[in-house]
């Protein structure tokens, strides 16, 4: 019974990686993405028993870049250690293949981790937990169709919209959609979104890293340091060049105009299309102002003004101050004040409250999104 779970959990996992490996754009054969279980055990476990792991190793070749080869390798140990990792660098070393995949049944030891690491400036190592794999995260309804961008189409895109890296929306290198495709630092993927208005919506995010400071991440490192009760310092983006020298304004009172008098850097925070022509903004914490103000504050600002937005867009009270307007020749306009405008009233008060007592004590400044027509909120930070 144990060996039948552990053969349909593999022959799942099988099918994912190979699924996996053909949208990164290497060549795979449709057999063995379409193969079905009775085949599966016929060929990886002909004698009824255990699957033979070995057996499920492969290797590909890209399809646009002859030179580019892939190297896909199952771990036979639960726990994997430094004796596994061996094996399987040796193994890209004797074919003389650069990008390798191991996927693990159980748990990736911490000295595991760290060879990973030291091989960095020879191989490209990825790795992924037999769970990871069960499910194909890309299929899910809930998720859009994610297309990487070569380095020209990166390059074409930026020209086009002139636009610099920075100022593009942002995703994580270990968010499991950029984990699925091998997101590196620096590449831009595109998302296509179903619209209602437009039928399709396409977006771009660029991928950053996530590092802690003085040491690379890993969430074995994390687990470890967790239970081991000691405090992380924490995570910054890519981005981040240090601590701000001492004349900086961060830190300091705010005086002036902070727009004005301070040099400073601009967040846009992506509007959510999915709520079709009604202005919503994505929650998404920036990893720019981390440290600056909690995650939890920064949701709770969205989440007040998009509530505004929806209780301003009311089509029940569109509808009755357009009726007024109409009925009185557009005279109630001059002796009342529509709800749109009530509560965009709101609005303002609610940015200038949230800079006066939240954003500018940490080197921060909301822009009011009416000033960017409700496209992006613009956070300043100097």
């Amino acid at each position: 019974m144990e060996d039948d779970r552990e053969t349909v959990r593999l022959w799942r996992v099988n099918k994912t990686i190979h699924e996996l490996v053909r949208d990164r754009g290497y060549q795979v054969a449709d057999d063995e993405i379409n193969i079905d279980l009775e085949t599966f055990k016929a060929e990886y476990a002909p004698t009824g028993g255990s699957v033979d792991r070995t057996k499920l190793n492969f290797f590909t070749e890209h399809s646009s870049h002859e030179n580019q080869r892939l190297f896909v390798f199952y771990s036979m140990e639960r726990n994997v250690g430094v004796k596994t990792m061996r094996q399987f660098i040796s193994i890209m070393e004797e074919r003389d293949i650069q990008r390798g995949i191991i996927i693990w049944p159980d748990k990736m030891t911490s000295a595991a981790r760290k060879v990973i690491d030291a091989m960095r400036g020879t191989f490209h190592l990825e790795d992924f937990e037999e769970a990871y794999l069960l499910v194909n995260i890309t299929h899910h309804h809930l998720v859009p169709r994610h297309d990487p961008l070569y380095p020209e189409e990166k390059k074409e895109l930026l020209q086009r919209y002139r636009l610099k890296e920075t100022q593009l929306p942002r995703i994580q290198q270990a968010d499991p959609v950029a984990k699925y495709f091998g997101l590196q630092r620096g590449q831009v993927v595109k998302i296509t979104r179903p619209s209602e208005t437009s039928g399709r919506y396409c977006s771009y995010r660029i991928c950053i890293s996530i590092i802690l400071a003085g040491e690379s991440f890993s969430m074995a490192s994390a687990a470890a340091s967790s239970n081991a009760g000691s405090h992380y310092p924490p995570a910054v983006s890519s981005y981040y060049f240090g601590p701000p020298p001492s004349s900086a304004a961060f830190g300091q009172g705010v005086t002036g105009n902070p727009a004005l008098h301070v040099p400073k850097e601009i967040v846009r925070i992506e509007r959510d299309y999915s709520s079709g022509e009604l202005p919503q903004f994505h929650p998404s914490f920036p990893l720019e102002i981390e440290g600056r103000i909690s995650p939890t504050t920064f949701s709770e600002l969205v989440n007040d003004l998009n509530a505004l937005l929806i209780e301003a867009h009311n089509p029940r009270r569109v509808w009755i101050d357009n009726t007024l307007a109409i009925a009185t020749l557009y005279l109630s306009t001059l002796v009342h004040t529509s709800h749109y405008k009530k509560t965009l009233a709101k609005v303002d008060e609610l940015v200038a409250r949230t800079n006066a007592q939240v954003l500018e004590k940490a080197g921060l400044r909301m822009v009011h999104p009416a000033k960017t027509a409700f496209l992006f909120i613009e956070i300043e930070y100097f």
